[in-house]
């Protein structure tokens, strides 16, 4: 369980960005996420309802 880490995520609107985001939040990490695109990052977040998404 990741509940103490800390994540930066580059890339992370799409692919393998995406998948990792996925990954850490599932084991309860906090993840900060970023991408050039902004569309792609605010259609991740709104498909994940927690707190621990930045």
């Amino acid at each position: 369980m990741l509940s103490k880490v800390h994540v930066i995520v580059t890339g992370a609107g799409a692919g393998i960005g995406k998948e990792i985001v996925t990954s850490c939040l599932s084991e309860r990490a906090h993840v900060v996420a970023c991408d050039i695109s902004e569309d792609s990052l605010n259609e991740l977040k709104a498909s994940y309802s927690t707190n621990k998404f930045n």
